[in-house]
């Protein structure tokens, strides 16, 4: 903890090992509630709700290439049946997750604004 109280109530803390930060509520030592974590280099990596110290509920991660989830997490796990992910080009997809991987029919709408489908099986474009 680097700041603010870490066990109780808002506190920011760095991992040592990965050198990751988080900004956010904190219940008996443990993350929990709002938080913000970032990469080592000082990005975002995921805005949202944490419980037990894991992503938890609704929130966002952002990939290092620009690209994003908005959507429901699970234990850790993006887990949802109506997520959006957005492409670093501006492209959106509206699909379901299930344990982490894009799975099923999905919708995307490209940059300017024509739409198309797409199927996924095991996070693979089929």
């Amino acid at each position: 903890c680097i700041e603010g109280n870490c066990n109780q109530g808002f506190g920011i803390a760095v991992n040592h090992r990965t050198l990751e930060k988080y900004a956010g509520y904190w219940k008996n030592g443990i993350r929990t509630g709002y938080g913000i974590e970032f990469y080592q280099d000082g990005q975002k990596k995921y805005e949202g709700d944490f419980s037990r110290g894991r992503f938890q509920g609704l929130g966002t991660f952002y990939y290092q290439d620009g690209s994003k989830y908005v959507g429901k997490f699970k234990q850790g796990i993006m887990q949802d049946d109506e997520a959006i992910y957005y492409y670093k080009n501006g492209d959106r997809l509206f699909v379901r997750y299930v344990n982490g991987k894009k799975e099923g029919k999905g919708k995307v709408i490209y940059y300017g604004g024509v739409e198309g489908t797409i199927f996924f099986e095991n996070d693979q474009e089929k």
